[in-house]
């Protein structure tokens, strides 16, 4: 519940190309490594990280210190 003066905080995206949408999908579907990932979509390595990185600089990922990934809260635009 929201006391007086505060609104809701707002978790919305940006909109995100083909490509990057699957790299999340991936990781939604439990993928969690850039290899892992590569190979659940068929991306080249390379294109995988370029992905992930930039999901994780848009805020729908983070990476562990280890190199695994996980979703954030950020939810894609509305439609």
């Amino acid at each position: 519940m929201l006391g007086p003066g505060r609104r809701p905080v707002d978790r919305s995206g940006p909109a995100l190309d083909p490509q990057l949408g699957t790299a999340l999908a991936a990781v939604e579907a439990g993928n969690r490594t850039c290899d892992a990932i590569a190979s659940a979509t068929g991306l080249p390595a390379v294109a995988a990280a370029a992905a992930l990185a930039r999901l994780e600089l848009l805020g729908y990922l983070t990476c562990s210190s280890v190199g695994t990934y996980s979703r954030t809260l950020l939810r894609g635009p509305a439609r």
